[in-house]
């Protein structure tokens, strides 16, 4: 069997979209996904579980009342089918709108597929009057998104792009101009490996930067790791201390490194509970950056 075949093998063929042909009960499709997205979805689930307590102060129950925001730069229809398996979970955003111990105030999700969009309506129905969908290129349209932010919030970004092309440090750099905005983002490791070579994708390693100094440093496919550290100095421009961002490898059930999940955050309290969540892994393996 295919990529494709395993990961939609149990609702039809998968599409050019990403999304598997048969749809669920509700009329709209998931999306066929790789054996290491549960483990990345883990993450986030923890991560907003953890939180709870400091977001409190900031949904309108809690006395700062600025609002807290969730932000998905690519949502997907919401739903996902991991490969292999018969039954469909929830994705990102649906992960993010369960959460009711201190609910996010804003919700907003953006994606570029028509398809998505409309499952994305669908399912987030009953959120409605927190949840924003906004239809195109993140890239393209991250102004309209960080509108909807709130600007003394406490407000987390997940980046989670299905490939190295769809990130760009001027995505990044809107989002970090926040006071209060912790990055938890996918870094294509993997992917930017295999296509190290290609003189032309290196340009989209420059867009995730920024600039072009990294080509000094990272000469190789096995220096791409390097990649991370770049961007973690890039980022201390907007107030992201390195010392503060932590990274999480994500392997296939092969124990092949697919990506790094790496955290950003400028308050040392978003740091610290990255950290006690890092303690918490399975294989007891230590971050990849740790001293």
């Amino acid at each position: 069997m295919s990529e494709d075949e395993w990961r939609c093998r149990f609702a039809g063929k998968r599409k050019t979209n990403g999304n598997c042909e048969k749809s669920e009960a509700d009329g709209f499709p998931a999306q066929g996904v790789g054996d290491w997205t549960p483990e990345k979805h883990d993450w986030l689930q923890r991560f907003i579980e953890s939180t709870r307590a400091v977001r409190s102060s900031y949904v309108p129950v809690g006395p700062k009342k600025e609002g807290a925001a969730y932000i998905d730069l690519f949502a997907g229809p919401g739903r996902v089918r991991v490969e292999n398996e018969r039954a469909a979970h929830d994705g990102s955003p649906l992960i993010a709108l369960a959460h009711h111990a201190a609910p996010f105030s804003h919700v907003v999700l953006c994606d570029l597929d028509d398809e998505n969009v409309a499952a994305l309506r669908a399912r987030t129905a009953a959120h409605a009057a927190r949840t924003t969908i906004v239809h195109g290129d993140c890239n393209e349209r991250i102004d309209d998104i960080v509108a909807r932010v709130p600007r003394y919030g406490l407000n987390l970004a997940f980046v989670d792009p299905f490939g190295p092309k769809a990130l760009r440090w001027n995505t990044l750099a809107k989002l970090g101009a926040f006071d209060r905005m912790d990055l938890l983002v996918n870094f294509p490791t993997g992917f930017i490996k295999r296509n190290f070579h290609t003189l032309a994708f290196r340009e989209h390693v420059t867009a995730i930067l920024g600039d072009e100094q990294w080509r000094s440093e990272v000469t190789s496919a096995s220096d791409v790791p390097k990649l991370i550290e770049l961007l973690r100095a890039r980022l201390a421009l907007l107030g992201y201390r390195p010392d503060r961002s932590r990274s999480i490898p994500i392997t296939n059930g092969s124990n092949v490194v697919m990506f790094y999940l790496v955290f950003f955050s400028k308050h040392a309290l978003g740091e610290k509970i990255w950290k006690s969540l890092a303690r918490t892994m399975p294989s007891g393996q230590k971050d990849l950056f740790d001293d």
